[in-house]
């Protein structure tokens, strides 16, 4: 039978006392996801895509098929006609609206890392070019990835193998790879071949053997998480065992220290990077760390709609909760809850900074992860009457709800 809906508990600050509210040291630095990028929003009015700034003017106005989110040199890819395929045509706007690459020749376009040269697909063949509309080097890769920071980028011959090309779309490591990855801040790319994966350096060379049968990219400490027929576990530049294949699941540590972990697939932990627990796996449901802390949340109800919630830092203490209600935080300032059915913030005192009041946004309304979060840059979409706006940290609105929800361009985290 389904257990009645509870309240708050008569206040949230009272709740959190009652915990201990542990405000404990800020988490580790993080990436920063912002909704709005170069200070634009691509919104879509009248079956059209446009941009509006972050006062909620619409300074590009909705004219193309299909808009991307502005670049860090500040350009963006649009569709003037179609969304795919020989027959669409795609361009670059800037900032201002102003093509940069006049529609008409090209199905596809994409940055690659460059201020001066973009990947553009034509036919159906990747090439490079020059912002005059050059081609630096002819389409000729069925797939073509960014620069990384040693100027090597993943491209993929007409053959289908993968090796890596340099800013002019020149081999410099040979097509030989069933698959590939970009090189990492540890200058070690994933590499696939026959059908287990290892590492090479920016020379081509195989510094740690295919034999894992999964591996992802390195990140920023020089490791990687692979799996072999024992468990997952992570190993560092040179395939050394930083954290034994001892566990069945196993999260990404990101820019942080911890990361969720389990041996049964049933109990879950938090461990550190090197493998030791730091909270012991005694939870049902621990999520992957967003905004510096993880969710921990306990289902109230068989349907797995009510449920309290705690946050945790990455030192595994209680920053704040359980709270019934209590959803994740992506900005670690504001974390979303729900009450009566509506969605309100607080921060991490547990004070209500925004009441609920707003809708849960459809199917995912009731993922405590997933949810209507704040981004970095501090604005939410929220759903009210049915449609969708955008508000800041206030709640005031600074795009009125009036869209759907698919027609307002969120990134993805």
């Amino acid at each position: 039978m389904k257990r009645k809906v509870l309240r708050l508990l008569a206040s949230v600050g009272a709740a959190a006392c009652l915990l201990g509210l542990l405000l404990l040291a800020k988490p580790a630095p993080k990436t920063e996801i912002n909704l709005f990028s170069c200070g634009l929003l691509p919104v879509k009015e009248k079956k059209l895509w446009g941009y509006v700034n972050t006062a909620g003017e619409m300074v590009i106005p909705p004219q193309f098929q299909k808009a991307l989110r502005f670049g860090t040199a500040g350009r963006a890819v649009v569709w003037t006609t179609g969304t795919h395929g020989t027959d669409s045509q795609c361009a670059m706007i800037n900032t201002s609206g102003e093509y940069v690459i006049a529609p008409g020749k090209y199905q596809d376009l994409r940055g690659i890392g460059l201020a001066d040269r973009v990947a553009a697909m034509s036919g159906d063949s990747w090439g490079i070019l020059d912002m005059d509309m050059n081609w630096i080097a002819e389409p000729q890769f069925k797939t073509l990835g960014s620069l990384s920071e040693n100027g090597l980028m993943v491209a993929q011959s007409k053959q289908g193998q993968y090796g890596y090309v340099d800013r002019n779309g020149e081999w410099v490591i040979p097509p030989q790879y069933d698959y590939a990855l970009f090189f990492g801040e540890s200058d070690r790319a994933v590499v696939q071949v026959d059908g287990l994966y290892g590492a090479i350096n920016k020379k081509g060379k195989l510094v740690i053997d295919p034999v894992f049968e999964y591996m992802t990219p390195f990140d920023n400490r020089g490791m990687a998480e692979v799996r072999n027929e024992s468990g997952v576990g992570y190993v560092n530049r040179n395939g050394k065992w930083v954290i034994p294949p001892e566990f069945r699941e196993i999260g990404s540590f990101d820019d942080l220290d911890a990361c969720w972990a389990s041996k049964d697939m049933k109990n879950y932990g938090i461990i550190d990077r090197r493998g030791r627990w730091v909270v012991a796996p005694t939870y049902k449901n621990l999520r992957k760390f967003i905004g510096g802390y993880t969710l921990v949340t306990t289902y109230l109800d068989e349907y797995g709609n009510l449920h309290e919630g705690s946050l945790l830092n990455e030192k595994g203490q209680v920053v704040l909760g359980p709270i019934l209600g209590l959803g994740a935080t992506l900005d670690g300032e504001l974390a979303w809850f729900k009450e009566n059915g509506k969605i309100g913030y607080m921060n991490l005192k547990g004070e209500v900074v925004i009441p609920a009041q707003y809708e849960g946004h459809l199917a995912i309304s009731e993922s405590p992860t997933v949810g209507t979060v704040f981004f970095c840059d501090g604005y939410a979409v929220v759903r009210q009457d049915g449609n969708y706006g955008v508000i800041d940290r206030e709640g005031n609105w600074v795009l009125e709800p009036k869209y759907r929800y698919n027609d307002i361009l969120r990134p993805n985290y």
